[in-house]
């Protein structure tokens, strides 16, 4: 058995510390400083949404193309996401002994970097996310783009708000078999 803790970030999403936008007068608009914390947000509260705040929620069957939990999503490799409120305490996660199957744990902060964070969840304009999600998506068609995933240090920042679209949680070139 493998265990692992995290003491200061994130299983699998991320950690909300709380969730604001309740009494706002108009939802923050998305652009492209701000775009990778909303698409961020958008998955995470999609799974709180599914019961998987405070535990992790297992998909017991392959993703069908037309029911992904987020863009890219593998369609040969059962998932399981979790976020979690780390302000009341650590969590360990036990990885039992996968054999030569894969395996694989990624810790994703808010702002979609590969490492430990805190977290706010404004609820953000989806009519302009929706705008900037399809231009980064254009881009993204281009090809040619950096490192995408990973921590803040490792990545590109114009191939991370890239592949914030177009391929959001990936996992960074280090951690791909």
């Amino acid at each position: 058995m493998k265990h692992l803790m995290a003491a200061m970030g994130v299983i699998l999403l991320a950690a909300f510390t709380s969730f604001t936008g309740a009494g706002e007068a108009a939802p923050p608009p998305v652009n492209v400083s701000n775009f990778a914390r909303a698409e961020t947000d958008l998955y995470m509260g999609k799974a709180v949404k599914e019961g998987a705040f405070g535990q992790l929620r297992h998909r017991l069957e392959p993703a069908a193309i037309a029911g992904q939990d987020v863009v890219r999503m593998n369609h040969d490799t059962l998932c399981s996401m979790g976020v979690f409120d780390l302000a009341a305490g650590p969590i360990t996660v036990t990885l039992p002994d996968s054999g030569r199957r894969f395996l694989s744990l990624q810790v994703l902060l808010q702002d979609q970097y590969t490492q430990a964070g805190r977290s706010e969840v404004p609820q953000w304009d989806s009519v302009s996310q929706t705008k900037a999600r399809n231009v980064l998506l254009s881009l993204a068609s281009l090809g040619g783009t950096g490192v995408m995933f990973g921590r803040r240090e490792q990545v590109d920042p114009v191939s991370f708000l890239i592949g914030s679209a177009a391929g959001w949680g990936g996992n960074p070139p280090s951690a791909a078999l």
